[in-house]
């Protein structure tokens, strides 16, 4: 069976087949203008299918063939289940039957995100839409399908480059990326500060417990600090033992503190990691767009130096950039 012959109707002869029988010169046309659509059909990107209204597929265009790994004879007259994961596949007969009870075209001409399933097994994600042809018997069901597997590889590339494998946090690159971004807005727009976490006592854990249990504390410490700010707000791995906090709308120094003491009393609740009761502290360092500097260096440093004057007067303050501390609980 050629690919434009799994597409034609019955009785219409495929490309390099005789004409019908008899003078009947308008049914040659119609027979030549369906196999020029079959050809259209099967060298368009997107897979076609087209399935009656019992669920079996009466067309399965070379695209289509391509996505799913079947010929097009493998697939035409068995139900279009056979294309579905579960739950769906079981489901597939009652959201047919629904429709042509009712005629309600819930999910008809609706663009969806889905999972398909290949000849080999695999699961893909695929964009489908459906849309109903009235033939003179049943409806006929024309799906139109795109595989999304290549956005979703680049998708998860990009979120790769831009984010900490371990914790799931954006990484330096992503973070400098967005503190530029809210220097630039900040001209004209809300101010923030800048908050530059570094953990104390986290290196006598890691080499008394090994590596393993030391990321599962990064992790417990990135989580609590996403949990206690505001959606608004950036918090990034920076390296090792690091965090930054961007503060969106934070334009004093008193509001900056007490948020930072809120991260740091939430780093040092108690960690039960790997069977071992742990604990970990903070010194925070702060710097205030405008006050300390209105480009990405300039408040990084600040903050970075603040951090170290808050680690050299001991693991329960934090400094800011001006010099002054701030006792944390």
């Amino acid at each position: 069976m050629t690919p434009s012959s799994a597409i034609l109707p019955a009785g219409v002869p495929a490309a390099g087949e005789p004409p019908p029988d008899g003078p009947d010169a308008g049914r040659a046309a119609l027979a030549d203008a369906l196999r020029r659509l079959a050809g259209v059909i099967d060298n368009v990107s997107d897979g076609i299918v087209t399935i009656d209204g019992r669920g079996r597929v009466e067309s399965f265009n070379k695209a289509a063939c391509a996505m799913f790994g079947y010929a097009a004879h493998e697939v035409i007259g068995r139900n279009v289940s056979m294309l579905m994961p579960s739950p769906h596949r079981e489901a597939h007969d009652r959201y047919i039957n629904d429709y042509l009870r009712t005629r309600e075209p819930k999910v008809i001409g609706i663009g969806r995100r889905l999972t398909a399933v290949r000849k080999d097994g695999s699961v893909f994600p695929i964009r489908l839409s459906v849309s109903v042809a009235t033939g003179p018997d049943d409806p006929v069901f024309v799906g139109l399908l795109s595989d999304l597997s290549g956005e979703e590889r680049e998708r998860a590339f990009e979120h790769a480059a831009l984010h900490d494998p371990l914790t799931g946090l954006p990484n330096r690159a992503h973070f400098l990326a967005r503190l530029e971004a809210a220097c630039a807005a900040a001209q004209d727009g809300p101010p923030f500060a800048l908050l530059f976490v570094d953990l104390d006592r986290f290196k006598p854990i890691n080499d008394l417990h090994g590596h393993g249990v030391g990321d599962l504390v990064l992790r417990a410490v990135a989580a609590r600090l996403r949990n206690a700010v505001q959606r608004d707000d950036a918090v990034a791995r920076f390296g090792g033992d690091e965090f930054v906090v961007l503060l969106s709308g934070v334009r004093e120094r008193d509001t900056a503190a007490r948020i930072a003491a809120r991260l740091a009393a939430a780093i040092g609740l108690p960690l039960e990691v790997g069977g071992h009761a742990l604990h970990v502290g903070a010194s925070v360092g702060m710097a205030i767009w405008g006050a300390d500097g209105r480009l990405p260096a300039a408040l990084m440093a600040s903050a970075d130096r603040a951090m170290y004057a808050a680690k050299r007067s001991g693991a329960a303050a934090s400094a800011s950039a001006d010099g002054g501390l701030s006792d944390l609980p």
